[in-house]
């Protein structure tokens, strides 16, 4: 359900693009905020390994924080001004850990 005031996000490959109006993003402090909320690196138990999450929720893939399946890298598009956001990052060396590597 997209934010308060948030008229939408639409998408483009992995690059959302968001409208939104000005007062819902002074309340969510503005799309690079917005971009720094999203990716996978946002959640707590990002770093860590799936395996290691999967076991310590019971093998419920329910009870695994959703935020780390979100992208690693996002990109966001202020429809209304045009400028764009980047968070996130790509992390080899953890999907090189999480398959014994």
């Amino acid at each position: 359900m997209p934010a308060h005031g948030v008229r939408g996000i639409h998408t483009a490959g992995q690059h959302p693009l968001a409208e939104a109006d000005r007062k819902a993003l002074e309340l969510h402090h503005g799309p690079h905020e917005l971009a720094e909320q999203l990716p996978s690196s946002s959640s707590p138990d990002w770093c860590r390994p799936f395996a290691e999450l999967f076991r310590e929720a019971g093998c419920d893939f329910y009870r695994i924080d959703r935020l780390l399946f979100s992208p690693a890298r996002v990109h966001i598009t202020a429809l209304e001004s045009g400028r764009s956001f980047s968070a996130g990052r790509l992390a080899p060396e953890l999907l090189a850990r999480s398959f014994g590597g």
